[in-house]
């Protein structure tokens, strides 16, 4: 196995892990305000939310470009005031693998959550507990399951993405190298035929596996 393979493996780890991080706790959030939403505004948020999971990926990648390009408001106050690019950058990897699977966290995590009974709530609230303490204390512990059940399925999702990560991180050997692109990379040598099929294998395995364990778990949530 060569270095750019091996830098893919670390980044793309490294990208995916920090991925779930964020995802997490936002769906947790973005799930707790579609509570509070009306009927109209909940239908238009879940599909904002949702849109990255029907757009081409590199669709979804051209416009995090736009948006975070230095000519564009939000990317020209990042760049002026704090001195931060986001195109072509490890940030750039981060932000286009945590918007890409955003949506599948989401709604495993909307739907852990949504099967949760809220007489338990009710009880803990009856004992007196506060919102926040019965969230801390009842719905985190049983949504626990779910919650690795989507993070594992959200960290496949965010190794194995391609097209909004060649649109706003780029291919830039051994700074923005994913398993997807150096894939694309290998694929495009004439002697690079051994790399593809290792990294092929790799994300393989990871997804099975990823898989495998989201399905254990959903199945143990449901006895």
């Amino acid at each position: 196995m060569n270095e750019l393979e091996l830098f893919a493996i670390k980044y793309s780890l490294i990208v995916a892990l920090i991925s779930v991080i964020i995802n997490i706790p936002l769906s947790i959030l973005a799930v707790y305000f579609l509570r509070k939403c009306s009927s109209f505004f909940k239908i238009i948020f879940e599909t904002l939310f949702s849109l990255p999971l029907i757009l081409p990926p590199i669709v979804t990648g051209y416009i995090l470009l736009f948006i975070f390009s230095k000519n564009f408001i939000l990317g020209k106050f990042l760049y002026n005031i704090f001195g931060i690019s986001i195109p072509f950058t490890f940030y750039a990897s981060v932000l286009a693998s945590s918007i890409v699977s955003f949506p599948i966290v989401l709604r495993l995590i909307k739907l852990t959550f949504d099967s949760i009974d809220p007489i338990y709530i009710k009880i803990s609230r009856g004992l007196g507990k506060s919102r926040i303490q019965a969230f801390f204390l009842v719905t985190i512990p049983l949504a626990t399951k779910g919650i690795i059940s989507a993070s594992l399925l959200g960290f496949a999702r965010a190794i194995g993405e391609f097209g909004a990560n060649i649109m706003l991180a780029g291919n830039i050997p051994y700074k923005t190298t994913t398993i997807p692109v150096a894939i694309f990379s290998f694929f495009n040598q004439t002697d690079g035929d051994t790399s593809v099929i290792r990294l092929v294998l790799i994300s393989v395995f990871i997804s099975l596996t990823a898989m495998m364990i989201s399905e254990i778990l959903n199945k143990a949530n449901k006895l």
